[in-house]
């Protein structure tokens, strides 16, 4: 017959949770890329949306542990960073919002 997998085996890193990074990396990708569309002259807006997404990073680095070498891949991830920082680069006080979010990212990626 068929063996039952409890929900402790997939918070474990079995495929849900492999599933579940994934989301979680094409989500921060998606947000990466809204936030490099804001105005730039929103600095209120950059820094409540860089706030906002800071709790996934930190998701996706507690999956990155429990996955260890089965963590999907996350270069959708680092070429939203470098587009970012490329694109903002120029203005400090941009840099400066999104700073506690890239700092993170680096981290995760790093």
């Amino acid at each position: 017959m068929f063996a039952a997998v409890s929900c402790g085996e997939a918070a474990e890193g079995g495929p849900a949770s492999v599933v579940e990074a994934t989301t979680k990396i094409g989500e921060l990708a998606s947000g990466l890329g809204d936030l490099g569309s804001m105005d730039l002259t929103n600095l209120d807006g950059i820094k409540e949306k860089v706030t906002s997404m800071i709790p996934n990073v930190d998701a996706i680095a507690k999956m990155k542990e429990t996955l260890g070498d089965k963590m999907p891949g996350m270069d959708a991830v680092k070429t939203a960073v470098e587009t970012l920082t490329s694109k903002f680069s120029g203005n400090e006080g941009v840099m400066g919002a999104v700073k506690p979010l890239m700092d993170k990212l680096n981290a995760l990626m790093g």
